[in-house]
């Protein structure tokens, strides 16, 4: 379990990293304070909406290829998916030289830098060079993403960035990477002080526009870690992860969503990590109700599973064109919650025209239950002030079947399965 890995690797990270640690103090003795560094970048704005695309961890984890990855992309551009807007095909961990591999594919014997002190991608799994599989990815159309760790090694014991920032950061521009993850194995609260916004500054130095993503372990949290990536995140980042690893369970689904759900005030793209859609842990009304989830909260939308093997069913959620308008409307808000009752939970996106997507989500009841929705309940936030007289209609549009409904007065009530989460645009008001 990658959760597992990597709580592991950060408690025996605080023994390998003794002598950075004791640099970052001298560091910070002569530096302004740890928590200004954390804001002292302007916001980036190469992410307008949550980015799309797809990442090899989920499936693949450390057993990656440049022939996988070609693959991947050709199956990407020639299908659905590019016309949906999935953008970036991104090789995360363990793609750099390794002399031995372990059974799990995680480095015993890593590789040296090159002379000029970059990394070198591993000549026996990426004998062309990540230069020539950018060149590939982009012949198709789509992007490229990487992935490095602010520690000296990745979470599975590749070499890491730590140090040579503004190297790696020149490296991936020079190979035309477009899209960063930066994870955060091997590190303490301190050393990640420095390692974001110091890469976040080699990359806009670069010459090349690269999304960032950064990955900051919040799973933490539970033990005291009091960093909050969704704070800090706009000045440093694209985006920000706000909790722990994912795995393909209901229950996985829910926490991540628990820990963004009450982040809306928050300006940018909150990451509850990828989507697990399609990896055959969950069923598909489940599968339906994470993707509603994460359109409706502006969370990225990154496929973790083997796009080569999903069937239709599961090709109709990851390209549902209605659900992604929501998820990729310019106004950029993130839902939140306008009611809770009877183990059901009513979600609202207010939606640059003025309309509102609504999520009817069935998380507790194990049998079906109606939900309703007031419309005064719908425009009582302040993200988008407008507050028509009342009464009035509101025209409901099923977006999951991508039908009309009709024209309602007051309030709109639907039935809903359990686990299941149906989705509505509402516009209001309405002249009937």
């Amino acid at each position: 379990n990658n959760k597992q890995q990597k709580m592991t690797k950060n408690i025996l990270g605080s023994l390998s990293i003794t002598v950075a640690a004791f640099c970052c103090c001298i560091l910070l003795w002569c530096a302004p304070s740890v928590s200004a560094s954390w804001h002292e970048q302007p916001a980036l704005l190469l992410a307008e909406t949550p980015p799309m695309g797809w990442s090899s961890w989920n499936t693949f984890a450390c057993h990656v290829n440049e022939t996988l990855i070609r693959s991947i992309a050709d199956v990407i551009a020639s299908g659905p998916l590019a016309k949906a807007g999935y953008t970036y095909v991104n090789i995360d961990d363990c793609w750099s030289w390794c002399k031995e591999l372990g059974a799990d594919g995680h480095c015993l014997q890593r590789g040296p830098r090159n002379s000029d002190g970059q990394l070198v991608a591993d000549p026996v799994r990426f004998p062309s060079g990540m230069r020539a599989l950018a060149d590939y990815i982009h012949s198709k159309g789509l992007k490229f993403g990487m992935y490095t760790s602010s520690g000296v090694l990745t979470c599975a014991n590749f070499t890491g960035s730590w140090g040579y920032e503004e190297t790696d950061a020149k490296a991936f521009a020079s190979w035309g990477v477009d899209y960063l993850k930066m994870d955060a194995c091997y590190t303490n609260k301190t050393m990640r002080a420095i390692a974001y916004p110091k890469m976040s500054r080699a990359l806009r130095a670069s010459g090349r526009d690269i999304v960032f993503s950064c990955d900051t372990d919040e799973l933490y949290s539970k033990v005291g870690n009091t960093e909050q990536p969704w704070v800090w995140g706009p000045g440093v980042c694209n985006l920000w992860r706000i909790w722990g690893d994912i795995d393909d369970t209901w229950k996985q689904t829910l926490e991540e969503y628990d820990h963004e759900i009450n982040l809306g005030a928050f300006a940018g793209w909150n990451d509850p990590d990828m989507l697990t859609v399609g990896m055959g842990g969950q069923t598909l009304i489940e599968y339906r109700t994470q993707f509603s989830l994460w359109c409706l909260l502006a969370a990225p939308l990154i496929i973790g599973a083997d796009v080569r093997r999903i069937d239709s069913d599961v090709l109709s959620i990851l390209a549902h064109s209605a659900l992604i308008r929501v998820n990729q409307d310019p106004l950029g808000v993130q839902g939140s919650v306008v009611s809770n009752f009877e183990g059901g939970v009513v979600l609202a996106k207010p939606l640059a025209d003025k309309s509102r997507a609504v999520a009817f989500f069935n998380r507790d009841n194990p049998g079906s239950i109606h939900i309703t929705v007031n419309w005064g309940d719908l425009w009582q936030d302040n993200s988008n002030a407008y507050k028509p007289p009342m009464p009035t209609y509101a025209r409901v549009h099923d977006l999951w079947l991508n039908k009309p409904v009709g024209v309602y007065a007051t309030n709109f009530t639907a039935v809903v399965s359990p686990h299941e989460t149906r989705v509505f645009r509402i516009e209001y008001p309405f002249n009937k």
